[in-house]
């Protein structure tokens, strides 16, 4: 790596660098033409980055690191001032050393341009363009030198990537949420965020007006997922691997759209419907819906009073059906309603029953992990 225009003092210094590593044991053998040999074959032992500007841009150390991995290169050495040393101090601990430090706080204004980040981010704040081109636009890696503590990322903005592998890579947001209102997309095959794959389990909420897309099949892949979807998602949702109930998802998209297929796991997941008067619950999902193994259950929230008058029919994969009216709301369920089986209860609203409610167990129960206290109220 060099940006010296003086091609002899570029010659000389390559020939002590040859002779030095010779001197040191590596020969002919290991590609490396002995010293004295000829300076051209000398040269074409190495791999030459020249043309580089005063002022660096992530392109070069991307350019560099490809170069580095495409022709197995052993090490870095720098001609000149700097600029090729920064680069080749930034290749070799790229190549060679994965450990990364963290940011505490990252805040990119509107108009604000950053390329690709590689280590964990404590805090997030995004108004403008994360562009990891053939890259992450983030990857939080699974080997780091030290660890921040998630406060949350908030993007209204852009981030993107045209890769192979995740626009968000190794995401943590398993306490506090990631907040998109913006755009983040990957124009490559990997997926748009896609978290560790540790047991850790990504809370994602999609405000209106936010996009979540991939030109590949996956959007979102996490090993459980709490969403809430008022935007738009293109491609598939999938949680794996599998570990066990305890890790369950929650998928609620009734006021949004995912335009693909959403695979969960073997947890006990939630996802949520709306009742649009029909038997079958709109739950914003267009492709199939597969909650796997585990007791899956269909939730019916309302955020002001409903009347529900038809049979409710759980998709497959789904055993009970929950009830959760909002506080101060009442959900009345009335003449041509239907149990598919015992009815969860949630929410802090009031259920009146006008009709009857026939089970082969109990009829209504509360479970243990919800935190809702409804009222209900029986006149059938």
């Amino acid at each position: 790596v060099y940006d010296q225009p003086d091609a002899t003092a570029v010659n000389a210094q390559f020939d002590r660098l040859i002779d030095g590593v010779t001197e040191l044991g590596h020969h002919a053998e290991d590609g490396v033409p002995a010293a004295g040999g000829d300076r051209q074959q000398r040269i074409e032992a190495a791999e030459i980055l020249d043309e580089l500007r005063r002022r660096l841009h992530a392109d070069a150390a991307r350019a560099a690191l490809a170069l580095y991995r495409q022709q197995g290169c052993d090490g870095v050495v720098a001609f000149g001032g700097g600029s090729p040393i920064d680069l080749a101090k930034g290749v070799a601990l790229l190549a060679t050393t994965p450990g990364r430090g963290g940011f505490s706080i990252i805040d990119n204004a509107a108009g604000g341009t950053i390329g690709a980040i590689v280590g964990n981010v404590g805090e997030l704040n995004n108004a403008g363009v994360i562009d990891g081109g053939a890259l992450s636009a983030i990857d939080e890696t699974v080997v780091y030198n030290s660890w921040t503590y998630h406060a949350g990322w908030t993007n209204s903005g852009i981030i993107r990537s045209a890769s192979t592998t995740a626009t968000l890579a190794t995401l943590y947001s398993s306490v506090n949420p990631l907040t998109n209102s913006g755009t983040i997309a990957n124009s490559g095959t990997g997926a748009a965020i896609e978290g560790m794959s540790n047991g850790w389990g990504l809370t994602i909420a999609n405000l209106a007006g936010g996009s979540i897309s991939t030109a590949g099949s996956s959007a979102i892949v996490a090993t459980s997922i709490n969403l809430v979807n008022a935007g738009t998602i293109t491609g598939d949702i999938v949680t794996e691997p599998a570990f066990g109930t305890y890790f369950f998802s929650i998928i609620d998209s009734t006021k949004g759209v995912i335009n693909g297929d959403v695979s969960l796991g073997s947890g006990n997941d939630l996802v949520y419907g709306r009742y649009d008067g029909t038997q079958t619950l709109v739950t914003g999902i267009t492709g199939t819906l597969d909650a796997g193994a585990g007791t899956n259950i269909l939730v019916l929230a309302a955020d002001t009073d409903l009347t529900v008058s038809t049979a409710i029919t759980l998709p497959n994969s789904f055993q009970r059906l929950r009830l959760a009216p909002g506080e101060g709301m009442t959900m009345t369920l009335t003449q041509g309603f239907v149990a598919p089986d015992t009815i969860e209860l949630d929410g802090y609203g009031t259920i009146i029953n006008e009709t009857a409610i026939k089970t082969a167990g109990q009829a209504f129960v509360i479970p243990y992990s919800v935190s809702g206290e409804p009222s209900l109220i029986n006149r059938g």
